[in-house]
Protein backbone atom coordinates (compact mmCIF):
# COMPACT_ATOMS: atom_id res chain seq x y z
CA UNK A 1 0.00 0.00 0.00
CA UNK A 2 1.54 3.09 -1.23
CA UNK A 3 1.68 6.77 1.27
CA UNK A 4 -1.53 8.11 -0.35
CA UNK A 5 -3.48 5.01 0.34
CA UNK A 6 -2.42 5.01 4.30
CA UNK A 7 -3.37 9.01 4.12
CA UNK A 8 -6.94 8.18 2.85
CA UNK A 9 -7.70 4.95 4.49
CA UNK A 10 -8.01 6.27 7.86
CA UNK A 11 -10.17 9.36 7.00
CA UNK A 12 -12.99 6.62 5.85
CA UNK A 13 -12.58 4.32 8.66
CA UNK A 14 -12.91 7.41 10.93
CA UNK A 15 -16.23 8.40 9.53
CA UNK A 16 -19.21 7.35 11.40
CA UNK A 17 -22.75 7.74 9.50
CA UNK A 18 -25.68 7.45 11.81
CA UNK A 19 -28.22 9.46 8.81
CA UNK A 20 -29.06 9.28 5.84
CA UNK A 21 -28.81 13.29 6.13
CA UNK A 22 -25.34 13.12 6.76
CA UNK A 23 -22.30 13.66 4.90
CA UNK A 24 -21.13 10.46 2.86
CA UNK A 25 -17.98 9.76 0.98
CA UNK A 26 -17.61 7.95 -2.07
CA UNK A 27 -14.70 7.00 -4.03
CA UNK A 28 -14.22 8.29 -7.52
CA UNK A 29 -12.42 6.28 -10.26
CA UNK A 30 -8.61 7.94 -9.49
CA UNK A 31 -9.36 6.42 -6.09
CA UNK A 32 -9.64 9.53 -4.26
CA UNK A 33 -12.66 10.40 -1.66
CA UNK A 34 -15.11 13.33 -2.29
CA UNK A 35 -17.82 14.11 0.46
CA UNK A 36 -21.74 14.28 -1.58
CA UNK A 37 -24.67 15.10 0.37
CA UNK A 38 -26.98 12.23 0.24
CA UNK A 39 -29.78 14.74 0.00
CA UNK A 40 -28.46 16.12 -3.51
CA UNK A 41 -27.67 12.97 -4.76
CA UNK A 42 -29.17 10.89 -7.83
CA UNK A 43 -30.50 8.44 -5.84
CA UNK A 44 -33.18 10.78 -4.30
CA UNK A 45 -35.73 12.84 -5.72
CA UNK A 46 -34.99 16.50 -5.74
CA UNK A 47 -37.39 19.20 -5.48
CA UNK A 48 -38.22 19.64 -9.15
CA UNK A 49 -39.10 16.12 -9.08
CA UNK A 50 -41.22 16.71 -5.62
CA UNK A 51 -42.73 19.50 -7.99
CA UNK A 52 -43.45 17.44 -11.01
CA UNK A 53 -44.87 14.51 -8.64
CA UNK A 54 -47.18 17.43 -6.93
CA UNK A 55 -48.44 18.67 -10.48
CA UNK A 56 -49.46 14.94 -12.30
CA UNK A 57 -51.11 13.96 -8.67
CA UNK A 58 -53.07 17.32 -8.67
CA UNK A 59 -53.53 17.44 -12.31
CA UNK A 60 -55.02 13.66 -12.38
CA UNK A 61 -57.30 14.80 -9.68
CA UNK A 62 -58.68 18.07 -11.34
CA UNK A 63 -59.46 15.69 -14.42
CA UNK A 64 -61.47 13.24 -12.76
CA UNK A 65 -63.25 15.69 -10.87
CA UNK A 66 -63.97 17.60 -14.47
CA UNK A 67 -64.88 14.04 -16.07
CA UNK A 68 -67.84 13.14 -13.42
CA UNK A 69 -69.32 16.60 -13.68
CA UNK A 70 -69.66 15.85 -17.64
CA UNK A 71 -70.58 11.80 -16.50
CA UNK A 72 -72.99 13.07 -14.23
CA UNK A 73 -74.78 15.95 -16.54
CA UNK A 74 -75.04 13.78 -19.56
CA UNK A 75 -76.23 10.83 -17.46
CA UNK A 76 -78.73 13.38 -16.27
CA UNK A 77 -80.04 14.05 -19.69
CA UNK A 78 -80.34 10.57 -21.03
CA UNK A 79 -81.70 9.14 -18.34
CA UNK A 80 -84.40 11.94 -16.82
CA UNK A 81 -84.30 14.46 -19.49
CA UNK A 82 -84.19 17.83 -17.63
CA UNK A 83 -82.90 20.86 -18.24
CA UNK A 84 -82.86 20.25 -21.84
CA UNK A 85 -80.61 22.85 -23.46
CA UNK A 86 -79.98 25.01 -20.33
CA UNK A 87 -77.24 22.95 -18.57
CA UNK A 88 -73.91 24.35 -19.68
CA UNK A 89 -72.14 22.66 -17.08
CA UNK A 90 -70.81 19.90 -19.43
CA UNK A 91 -69.55 22.78 -21.72
CA UNK A 92 -67.39 23.84 -18.89
CA UNK A 93 -66.30 20.39 -17.50
CA UNK A 94 -64.95 19.77 -21.24
CA UNK A 95 -63.36 22.60 -21.61
CA UNK A 96 -61.34 21.71 -18.05
CA UNK A 97 -60.96 18.79 -19.38
CA UNK A 98 -58.90 19.91 -22.61
CA UNK A 99 -57.03 21.64 -20.59
CA UNK A 100 -56.07 19.37 -17.85
CA UNK A 101 -55.79 16.51 -19.13
CA UNK A 102 -52.56 16.58 -22.08
CA UNK A 103 -50.77 18.66 -19.26
CA UNK A 104 -51.45 15.51 -16.58
CA UNK A 105 -50.50 12.70 -19.21
CA UNK A 106 -47.12 15.15 -19.78
CA UNK A 107 -46.21 15.39 -16.38
CA UNK A 108 -46.97 11.72 -15.24
CA UNK A 109 -44.62 10.81 -18.19
CA UNK A 110 -41.62 12.69 -17.26
CA UNK A 111 -42.69 12.26 -13.43
CA UNK A 112 -42.20 8.41 -14.35
CA UNK A 113 -38.62 8.83 -15.63
CA UNK A 114 -37.90 9.50 -11.88
CA UNK A 115 -40.10 7.84 -10.22
CA UNK A 116 -37.98 4.97 -9.05
CA UNK A 117 -35.63 7.04 -7.27
CA UNK A 118 -35.41 6.85 -3.47
CA UNK A 119 -38.18 9.21 -2.38
CA UNK A 120 -36.88 12.20 -0.27
CA UNK A 121 -38.72 13.23 2.77
CA UNK A 122 -40.86 15.75 0.79
CA UNK A 123 -42.05 12.96 -1.97
CA UNK A 124 -43.12 11.04 0.83
CA UNK A 125 -45.31 13.63 2.32
CA UNK A 126 -46.71 14.78 -1.06
CA UNK A 127 -47.54 10.95 -1.59
CA UNK A 128 -49.14 10.25 1.81
CA UNK A 129 -51.67 13.42 1.64
CA UNK A 130 -52.82 12.69 -1.97
CA UNK A 131 -53.07 8.91 -1.24
CA UNK A 132 -55.25 9.13 1.74
CA UNK A 133 -57.71 12.31 0.16
CA UNK A 134 -57.96 9.73 -3.13
CA UNK A 135 -58.61 7.15 -1.00
CA UNK A 136 -60.93 9.23 1.47
CA UNK A 137 -63.25 10.26 -1.07
CA UNK A 138 -63.09 6.79 -2.94
CA UNK A 139 -64.77 4.95 0.49
CA UNK A 140 -67.12 8.17 0.93
CA UNK A 141 -68.32 7.44 -2.40
CA UNK A 142 -68.64 3.73 -2.35
CA UNK A 143 -70.99 4.60 1.11
CA UNK A 144 -72.94 6.78 -1.20
CA UNK A 145 -73.44 3.81 -3.55
CA UNK A 146 -74.56 1.55 -0.95
CA UNK A 147 -76.90 4.25 0.48
CA UNK A 148 -78.27 4.43 -3.19
CA UNK A 149 -79.03 1.19 -3.58
CA UNK A 150 -80.50 0.73 0.23
CA UNK A 151 -82.96 3.58 -1.55
CA UNK A 152 -83.66 0.93 -4.26
CA UNK A 153 -84.73 -1.06 -2.31
CA UNK A 154 -86.73 0.55 0.32
CA UNK A 155 -88.64 3.32 -2.05
CA UNK A 156 -90.79 2.40 -5.04
CA UNK A 157 -90.61 6.57 -6.27
CA UNK A 158 -87.62 8.58 -7.68
CA UNK A 159 -86.10 5.27 -9.13
CA UNK A 160 -84.62 7.24 -12.09
CA UNK A 161 -82.99 9.62 -9.91
CA UNK A 162 -81.47 7.31 -7.22
CA UNK A 163 -80.33 5.12 -10.41
CA UNK A 164 -78.53 8.24 -11.57
CA UNK A 165 -77.16 8.84 -8.12
CA UNK A 166 -75.66 5.39 -8.18
CA UNK A 167 -74.10 5.79 -11.61
CA UNK A 168 -72.42 8.30 -10.95
CA UNK A 169 -71.02 7.17 -7.31
CA UNK A 170 -69.82 4.03 -8.86
CA UNK A 171 -68.10 5.58 -11.71
CA UNK A 172 -66.16 8.10 -9.60
CA UNK A 173 -65.31 5.66 -7.02
CA UNK A 174 -63.89 3.80 -10.04
CA UNK A 175 -61.59 6.52 -10.74
CA UNK A 176 -60.36 8.05 -7.76
CA UNK A 177 -59.38 4.10 -6.59
CA UNK A 178 -57.40 4.14 -10.06
CA UNK A 179 -55.92 7.41 -9.26
CA UNK A 180 -55.04 6.03 -5.49
CA UNK A 181 -53.33 2.86 -7.18
CA UNK A 182 -51.31 5.28 -9.25
CA UNK A 183 -49.78 6.80 -6.37
CA UNK A 184 -49.22 4.36 -3.97
CA UNK A 185 -48.28 0.97 -5.70
CA UNK A 186 -46.61 2.47 -8.96
CA UNK A 187 -43.35 1.31 -7.92
CA UNK A 188 -44.67 -2.14 -6.93
CA UNK A 189 -46.81 -2.66 -10.04
CA UNK A 190 -45.58 -1.23 -13.20
CA UNK A 191 -48.24 -2.22 -15.20
CA UNK A 192 -49.89 0.43 -13.03
CA UNK A 193 -48.02 3.38 -14.32
CA UNK A 194 -47.77 1.78 -18.01
CA UNK A 195 -51.50 1.31 -18.39
CA UNK A 196 -52.70 4.06 -16.01
CA UNK A 197 -52.51 6.95 -18.55
CA UNK A 198 -53.65 5.23 -21.61
CA UNK A 199 -57.04 3.59 -19.45
CA UNK A 200 -57.56 7.62 -18.41
CA UNK A 201 -57.48 8.90 -21.61
CA UNK A 202 -60.01 6.26 -22.75
CA UNK A 203 -62.47 6.59 -20.20
CA UNK A 204 -62.66 10.20 -20.61
CA UNK A 205 -62.44 10.08 -24.24
CA UNK A 206 -65.59 8.23 -24.27
CA UNK A 207 -67.53 10.93 -21.54
CA UNK A 208 -66.27 13.49 -23.79
CA UNK A 209 -68.02 12.53 -26.98
CA UNK A 210 -71.49 11.16 -24.76
CA UNK A 211 -71.28 14.54 -22.95
CA UNK A 212 -71.16 16.30 -26.92
CA UNK A 213 -73.94 14.20 -27.98
CA UNK A 214 -75.60 14.89 -25.14
CA UNK A 215 -76.09 18.26 -22.96
CA UNK A 216 -73.29 20.29 -24.00
CA UNK A 217 -74.41 19.56 -28.21
CA UNK A 218 -78.11 20.25 -26.74
CA UNK A 219 -76.43 23.37 -24.80
CA UNK A 220 -74.95 24.55 -27.94
CA UNK A 221 -77.42 24.02 -30.73
CA UNK A 222 -79.46 26.06 -27.83
CA UNK A 223 -78.14 29.22 -27.92
CA UNK A 224 -80.14 31.00 -30.44
CA UNK A 225 -82.98 29.71 -28.45
CA UNK A 226 -82.21 31.15 -25.52
CA UNK A 227 -81.89 34.30 -27.73
CA UNK A 228 -85.08 33.96 -28.72
CA UNK A 229 -86.81 32.95 -25.22
CA UNK A 230 -84.74 35.68 -23.84
CA UNK A 231 -85.72 38.61 -25.74
CA UNK A 232 -88.81 37.97 -27.52
CA UNK A 233 -91.33 39.54 -25.18
CA UNK A 234 -89.21 42.69 -25.49
CA UNK A 235 -90.11 42.56 -29.18
CA UNK A 236 -93.80 42.62 -28.51
CA UNK A 237 -93.35 45.43 -25.94
CA UNK A 238 -91.72 47.47 -28.75
CA UNK A 239 -94.84 46.79 -30.96
CA UNK A 240 -97.01 47.94 -27.90
CA UNK A 241 -95.40 50.78 -27.61
CA UNK A 242 -95.04 52.05 -31.42
CA UNK A 243 -98.86 51.10 -31.55
CA UNK A 244 -99.75 53.39 -28.89
CA UNK A 245 -97.55 56.50 -29.88
CA UNK A 246 -98.98 55.91 -33.81
CA UNK A 247 -102.25 54.55 -33.98
CA UNK A 248 -100.92 51.54 -36.28
CA UNK A 249 -98.74 48.81 -36.63
CA UNK A 250 -95.63 49.01 -37.58
CA UNK A 251 -94.70 48.06 -41.55
CA UNK A 252 -91.63 45.96 -40.33
CA UNK A 253 -90.19 45.39 -38.02
CA UNK A 254 -86.53 47.58 -38.41
CA UNK A 255 -89.32 50.90 -37.58
CA UNK A 256 -89.29 49.80 -33.66
CA UNK A 257 -86.86 51.23 -31.41
CA UNK A 258 -84.45 47.93 -29.61
CA UNK A 259 -81.21 47.82 -28.41
CA UNK A 260 -78.91 45.08 -27.34
CA UNK A 261 -80.00 41.08 -27.77
CA UNK A 262 -83.46 42.15 -28.51
CA UNK A 263 -82.19 43.83 -31.62
CA UNK A 264 -80.38 41.02 -32.39
CA UNK A 265 -83.46 39.00 -33.20
CA UNK A 266 -84.08 41.82 -35.61
CA UNK A 267 -80.87 42.00 -37.68
CA UNK A 268 -80.28 38.39 -37.54
CA UNK A 269 -83.75 37.57 -39.28
CA UNK A 270 -85.14 35.12 -36.52
CA UNK A 271 -88.36 36.83 -36.29
CA UNK A 272 -90.57 36.31 -39.41
CA UNK A 273 -92.94 39.47 -38.96
CA UNK A 274 -96.93 39.43 -40.14
CA UNK A 275 -99.42 42.04 -39.84
CA UNK A 276 -103.35 40.05 -39.95
CA UNK A 277 -105.70 43.32 -39.51
CA UNK A 278 -106.80 46.13 -37.64
CA UNK A 279 -110.18 46.01 -35.73
CA UNK A 280 -112.21 48.55 -34.14
CA UNK A 281 -113.04 47.05 -30.28
CA UNK A 282 -115.35 47.53 -28.76
CA UNK A 283 -113.42 47.91 -25.15
CA UNK A 284 -114.16 51.37 -23.43
CA UNK A 285 -110.63 51.49 -22.57
CA UNK A 286 -109.06 51.01 -26.31
CA UNK A 287 -109.90 52.83 -29.30
CA UNK A 288 -108.50 50.27 -32.12
CA UNK A 289 -107.05 46.63 -31.61
CA UNK A 290 -104.46 45.36 -33.88
CA UNK A 291 -103.74 41.72 -34.72
CA UNK A 292 -100.40 40.48 -35.89
CA UNK A 293 -98.03 37.02 -35.68
CA UNK A 294 -95.03 36.50 -35.08
CA UNK A 295 -92.62 33.57 -35.94
CA UNK A 296 -89.42 31.73 -34.49
CA UNK A 297 -87.67 28.69 -35.56
CA UNK A 298 -86.90 26.83 -32.45
CA UNK A 299 -83.86 23.95 -32.51
CA UNK A 300 -85.22 21.92 -29.73
CA UNK A 301 -87.94 20.89 -27.90
CA UNK A 302 -89.08 21.89 -24.35
CA UNK A 303 -92.11 20.72 -23.81
CA UNK A 304 -91.45 17.53 -22.20
CA UNK A 305 -89.14 19.50 -19.42
CA UNK A 306 -91.37 21.11 -17.73
CA UNK A 307 -94.83 21.19 -15.83
CA UNK A 308 -97.52 20.88 -18.28
CA UNK A 309 -99.65 24.14 -17.78
CA UNK A 310 -101.66 25.28 -20.07
CA UNK A 311 -99.81 26.63 -23.44
CA UNK A 312 -100.32 30.49 -24.05
CA UNK A 313 -102.27 30.09 -26.88
CA UNK A 314 -104.92 28.35 -24.46
CA UNK A 315 -105.24 31.24 -22.09
CA UNK A 316 -105.47 34.46 -24.71
CA UNK A 317 -108.09 37.27 -25.23
CA UNK A 318 -110.32 38.17 -27.88
CA UNK A 319 -110.51 34.44 -29.21
CA UNK A 320 -106.78 33.29 -29.94
CA UNK A 321 -104.73 36.39 -29.79
CA UNK A 322 -102.58 36.89 -26.73
CA UNK A 323 -100.85 40.23 -25.41
CA UNK A 324 -98.02 38.20 -24.28
CA UNK A 325 -95.69 35.66 -25.92
CA UNK A 326 -95.32 32.08 -23.66
CA UNK A 327 -91.62 31.08 -24.42
CA UNK A 328 -91.18 28.95 -21.58
CA UNK A 329 -92.08 25.67 -23.14
CA UNK A 330 -92.17 25.11 -26.53
CA UNK A 331 -92.08 22.42 -29.63
CA UNK A 332 -88.83 21.63 -31.90
CA UNK A 333 -89.30 24.05 -35.54
CA UNK A 334 -91.21 27.36 -36.23
CA UNK A 335 -93.73 28.36 -33.75
CA UNK A 336 -95.94 31.43 -34.66
CA UNK A 337 -97.36 33.82 -32.11
CA UNK A 338 -100.90 35.10 -32.73
CA UNK A 339 -100.68 38.33 -30.83
CA UNK A 340 -102.94 41.39 -30.09
CA UNK A 341 -102.02 44.73 -29.02
CA UNK A 342 -104.49 47.57 -28.44
CA UNK A 343 -103.88 51.61 -28.57
CA UNK A 344 -105.30 53.08 -25.27
CA UNK A 345 -108.04 55.52 -25.47
CA UNK A 346 -106.31 58.11 -23.18
CA UNK A 347 -103.86 58.76 -25.79
CA UNK A 348 -106.16 59.11 -28.44
CA UNK A 349 -108.98 61.63 -26.26
CA UNK A 350 -108.99 65.21 -28.35
CA UNK A 351 -107.30 67.92 -27.08
CA UNK A 352 -110.13 70.40 -24.61
CA UNK A 353 -109.79 74.11 -25.40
Amino acid sequence: MNENDQNIQPKIENNNYQTSSDITRRLDDDGIGKEVDINTSNNSSGPRVVIMQWLTYALWAGTIFATIIVFSSTLAYFMLDQMVGTDTSAIYGIAAICVMLPLAIVCDIFYSKYENEKKSIFSRVVMIVHAVLFSLVAIGLLVITIFSVINLIINITGTDQTMVALYVSLFSAFLYFAVFLRVVLSDQLLWVRRYFKSVMFLIVGIVIIAGISGPAGDAWRGRIDKLIESNLQTVVYAIDDYADKNNKLPAKLSEITLKDDAKKLITDKLIRYEIINNVESQSSYYSSSFYYKLCVVYGRDTNNNHVDYPSMEERTIDGDYSSYVDTYSHNKGEVCYKLRTGVSSYYNTPDVK
